[in-house]
């Protein structure tokens, strides 16, 4: 079977590159130039690729889920600026006996990604190493010169999730049970094998020009939450009653006892969080709707108080704690394992405090 080392740096580009995308072909300087056309604002943003968790579950398509998940989690940073995807650079690393099928379906994943969500590979390089990384720079632009940021949310904003949140850790945590991938029902399935960025959505936040922060959900949405207070000397309090779990999800987690806010609130999804107006909800609703697709009001955004995170369960009153999966701490999905984490994540991180709801 044909390995990289046996064709060599040219015939990669000439033949496995270009093959797939073939407009590269006029491009020969080590910088892509870019006309923005019509595009008054510009994004960009980078990152390396983890290796994607579906890929514990479905190693033989394992480079087409690099492929995806490297343009996903670029394009993901783009859709909370609220930008249309121009395209993204693309480095990877591969070892000389990786075989050329394998690249062949990393740039065919990567190609499936940019068709669906729009843009197109740029460029990029390709190196010699032990073991195969990718790492990403993916360029978006707008018309409206409304670039959304993390920084503007107000008191009394409503906080808002773009998204259906626990559904991949649901397909997760059923794979590790031994649950086929084809055992999952579509839906489900559809979280870990085909998720997606908020690009459409994001498009929609801009636009309305209502939106004062927004953030994706990267490392979770308990951090993004963190992030938001921290970033807008606030506080912020999600409501019990409107953190909705999907029903299966509830199910499940009610028969195993496992805390289901926890799944909601952590990573995976592709979430938008985002901040607006409180009377503004409803004609974002409407907005949403008209385009098919939706967001939930998970909370609001309250003055700085002791506190960053709090829920509200009836009149009592909860911290939660950050557990989100950031680099270089003890919460890390990425420097500790895939079991290490669900393992603390799944315990509870309500803390109850010595105020009511009515303090607030």
């Amino acid at each position: 079977m044909e390995r990289l080392f046996d064709i060599g740096e040219s015939a990669v580009v000439r033949s496995l590159i270009y093959g797939t995308f073939p407009h590269l072909k006029k491009y020969h300087d080590d910088a892509v130039t870019l006309d923005i056309g019509k595009y008054l604002s510009i994004s960009i943003s980078t990152d390396p690729c983890p290796e994607p968790l579906i890929c514990k579950f479905d190693e033989k398509n394992r480079y087409y889920h690099y492929g995806i998940m490297s343009v996903l989690i670029n394009y993901s940073d783009l859709a909370a600026t609220g930008v249309e995807p121009i395209g993204i650079l693309l480095s990877t690393v591969m070892p000389n006996d990786m075989y050329t099928y394998e690249y062949s379906h990393f740039l065919q994943g990567v190609k499936d990604a940019c068709t669906a969500w729009g843009g197109n590979l740029l460029g990029g390089n390709i190196k010699d190493g032990k073991e195969f990384s990718v790492t990403g720079t993916a360029i978006g632009g707008q018309i409206n010169k409304n670039i959304l940021k993390r920084v503007g949310c107000n008191v009394g904003d409503a906080v808002c999730v773009v998204g259906d949140p626990g559904i991949f850790w649901l397909a997760i945590l059923k794979l590790l049970e031994g649950c086929n991938l084809n055992e999952l029902d579509n839906y489900t399935k559809s979280f870990v094998t085909s998720p997606y960025p908020k690009v459409k959505e994001g498009l929609l936040l801009s636009e309305s020009n209502k939106v004062t922060s927004c953030m994706d959900n990267s490392d979770g949405i308990i951090g993004c939450l963190y992030e938001l207070a921290t970033l807008n000397n606030v506080s912020i309090i999600i409501d019990d009653n409107k953190l909705l779990p999907n029903s299966t999800l509830c199910q499940y987690c009610a028969k195993r006892n496992i805390e289901y806010r926890n799944l909601m609130l952590s990573f995976g999804g592709w979430d938008l969080v985002f901040t607006c107006p409180m009377s503004e909800v409803s004609s974002l609703q409407t907005l949403f709707a008209m385009n098919a697709c939706g967001f939930n009001v998970i909370g609001s955004v309250i003055k700085k108080s002791q506190e960053k995170v709090m829920l509200v369960k009836d009149n009592s009153v909860y911290k939660i704690n950050d557990f989100s999966s950031k680099r270089f701490n003890k919460h890390s999905y990425f420097s500790f394992g895939l079991e290490a984490f669900i393992k603390q994540f799944q315990q509870s991180q309500l803390t109850p405090l010595q105020i009511r709801r009515g303090d607030l």
